[in-house]
């Protein structure tokens, strides 16, 4: 099982929810869980931030979390794109 798929079903989300949630079509969240597709930098950012307001951890923690299950590179500082996201999570 992948990392992404273990801390989803930790926060009790479906695909389809977090799909929602960050703003993405609900397959291709099964592809990043499968390995099929290889996610953008904003998108571990969303998909932590959200995971980690669900499981009271670290946003810093699961995106690292995602990207070592992933080997996506995750830039030192957070783009304006996770603005929106982070807003309505809190």
């Amino acid at each position: 099982m992948s990392r992404l798929r273990q801390l989803r079903t930790e926060a009790r989300m479906t695909q389809d929810e977090l799909a929602s949630e960050v703003g993405v079509n609900p397959s291709a969240i099964s592809h990043f869980e499968r390995g099929r597709s290889e996610m953008a930098s904003p998108t571990i950012r969303r998909i932590a931030a959200l995971l980690a307001k669900r499981l009271n951890r670290s946003t810093t923690q699961l995106a690292g979390e995602i990207v070592m299950a992933t080997d996506t590179p995750l830039p030192a500082t957070p783009d304006e794109s996770c603005t929106p996201l982070d807003a309505k999570v809190a």
